[in-house]
């Protein structure tokens, strides 16, 4: 493909002139460093940027023996049962999305673990810091001071770090921060969004502009070895059988869930709470309440 002239690439007639214009004529201009994406009309077409730096960025290559390595180098949930599930606790350069119902207890976990991960058994030994990104607004600190006092030593105490936006373009601008963030605090090793899913509830954007987020996120976490989760909302489907069962379903799928390595469902209501692992082959599942100290798994 590189030897194919720019019209063969998946991207408006625009760009392509606009590409032709700053002397890329083949494919292979354009993966060089012969055109810069300032050549892309990038107010009006965001996603032909998104694809041209997917399309340059070179896929990582990473040994068996440093996936070895890694294996024992986890986010622990504070919760022992729950790390079993997860084979150890939360894996460092991946993406885990909690989704639920309002009211399930998502931000209520995602509290605990910015108490847990300040402990100095996770990531090798170093206590942790988190970025708590809040687009719910549901960052209580007086519920996170009362989770935190039954995990951590206050002397040892490392609160998290938090942000708290709104819109699409508010969380573009935060994602393309991280890594200036992290740049400059060393001991982040959590960053928490809370919940991903509600901005784009509103303000709908194109697979394509999706999965450029998520390949940045990707790169965050991967480059800074550190946990990201996405929290999620479940929305709410009527089945066309006769029984309208009801079906519930992640809020984003489009150019989203696959590049998320870790799925983690929150169903149920202060009755019964129960936690589903999706992908796994045997469908996980477990019951599970939100008390004082934070999330216990039954």
């Amino acid at each position: 493909m590189n030897g194919e002239p720019v019209d063969f690439l998946s991207i408006s007639d625009a760009a392509k002139v606009k590409l032709k214009d700053a002397g890329a004529v083949l494919v292979q201009n354009v993966l060089g460093d012969r055109v810069s994406f300032e050549a892309i009309p990038t107010s009006e077409h965001r996603d032909d940027e998104i694809y041209l730096k997917q399309l340059k960025t070179p896929i990582p290559v990473i040994s068996c023996f440093d996936l070895l390595q890694k294996q024992g180098e986890r986010l622990k949930s504070g919760s022992e049962k729950l790390d079993e599930l997860l084979d150890g606790g939360f894996k460092p350069g991946s993406l885990t999305e909690i989704s639920g119902l309002p009211g399930s207890g998502k931000t209520q976990f995602c509290l605990q673990l910015c108490a847990v991960c300040q402990r100095p058994e996770n990531f090798g030994g170093r206590p942790g810091q988190a970025l708590f990104v809040d687009l719910n607004f549901g960052f209580s600190k007086s519920r996170y001071e009362g989770i935190r006092k039954y995990f951590i030593d206050q002397e040892k105490e490392l609160d998290p770090i938090i942000l708290r936006i709104s819109t699409t373009n508010q969380l573009l601008a935060a994602i393309e921060s991280f890594p200036d963030i992290l740049l400059n605090n060393d001991k982040i090793r959590l960053i928490i969004i809370d919940s991903f899913s509600r901005p784009f509830m509103f303000d709908q954007v194109s697979s394509t502009l999706m999965s450029g987020i998520m390949m940045d996120l990707h790169s965050v976490a991967e480059d800074f070895d550190l946990v990201i989760i996405l929290t999620s909302q479940l929305i709410t489907n009527l089945s066309s059988d006769q029984e309208e069962a009801i079906k519930h379903q992640p809020a984003l799928r489009s150019g989203y869930l696959y590049y998320i390595n870790e799925r983690i469902m929150f169903y149920g209501s202060h009755e019964k709470r129960e936690i589903i692992f999706p992908d796994k082959l045997d469908g996980v599942a477990a019951i599970y309440e939100i008390s004082n100290s934070g999330f216990v798994l039954k």
